[in-house]
């Protein structure tokens, strides 16, 4: 992502699910929820340009100040807005952005520090995975749209696009209904 913004290098990409990057254009508010692969800050820049449309970013800082601050400008020029995955205001604020019909990319496979984490299953075994992305889609009433930016070779890449889902009240249990979400976000890293 640093060659292609600083000397403008090329790089090719295919999408796979072009249909859901479609349905995504057009939605009112909705979650692209990622994990800690390939390049998703490349990935954020490519989504803006091809939804015609900003995105907000949740992300941790990065550890040096002079990077950090690259980084953020580098995003802001390409129309993605950074948020900073630290403070108690964040999941106000994102619930704020979707109801008002903005798209947020979070990512969703690894619980750190001291974020709620929920357990599912993954390979037959039990994991832990950060719930508030579900949560988060439960409450505002938005969809969630699987999207992954793997590397395919020096300077090309796939994004994957999955089908969307939206996590459903079904239950009385609040706990239940995340649940069900989180199992079906288990199963698409799975996949």
């Amino acid at each position: 992502a640093a060659i292609n913004r600083e000397k403008g290098a090329d790089f090719r990409y295919l999408i796979e699910g072009e249909k859901f990057l479609e349905q995504l254009r057009t939605v009112r508010g909705a979650i692209v929820l990622t994990a800690h692969m390939g390049n998703y800050d490349l990935g954020s820049a490519v989504f803006v340009e091809k939804l015609k449309r900003p995105i907000k970013t949740v992300r941790a800082p990065e550890s040096d100040v002079m990077a950090e601050a690259h980084l953020r400008q580098r995003m802001s020029d390409e129309g993605v807005d950074v948020l900073y995955n630290i403070g108690a205001a964040l999941p106000f604020d994102l619930l704020s952005a979707l109801r008002s019909g903005e798209i947020i990319s979070i990512q969703g496979d690894r619980p750190t520090g001291d974020v709620a984490q929920f357990p599912t299953r993954m390979f037959g075994q039990t994991a832990m995975l950060p719930s508030g992305p579900i949560a988060l889609a439960l409450t505002a009433e938005v969809p969630i749209f699987p999207v992954f930016v793997l590397r395919a070779g020096y300077r090309r890449y796939r994004f994957v696009f999955f089908e969307p889902f939206t996590c459903q009240r079904a239950s009385a249990s609040r706990n239940d209904n995340i649940a069900t979400g989180m199992q079906r976000w288990a199963d698409t890293l799975s996949s």
